[in-house]
């Protein structure tokens, strides 16, 4: 069973692979070679920052991103609390479904 740390970790990944694709961008952009970042930007840093989430200025997207995943998974469990009297891990976890709601609502931000 997924737990709330399992989904703050997913969300920590999510964020770390953004960090570093947009450091990966940023390299291609101070160099001199136009042709090799339009390139990227039209392949395979396109298809990555689709594939993470809907905050990005393409058009299009990915039918399952992995913020699309973690969502899911939040879901999922709100679903077993609400079965569950005993435990509510959506109380319990607020900022952390806040933020993923933010997220969702956030624009791009690079």
């Amino acid at each position: 069973m997924t737990t709330g740390h399992d989904i703050a970790r997913l969300l920590e990944i999510k964020d770390e692979m953004k960090e570093l694709l947009g450091e990966a961008h940023d390299i291609l952009r101070s160099g001199e070679d136009h042709i090799a970042l339009r390139r990227a930007e039209s392949y395979w840093y396109a298809h990555i920052v689709m594939a993470l989430d809907k905050d990005h200025g393409y058009l299009g997207g990915s039918m399952c991103s992995m913020q699309d995943t973690i969502d899911e998974l939040t879901e999922s469990m709100e679903d077993v609390d609400d079965e569950d009297d005993t435990y509510d891990w959506a109380a319990e976890n607020q900022d952390l479904v806040h933020r993923a709601a933010a997220r969702r609502q956030s624009g791009f931000d690079w």
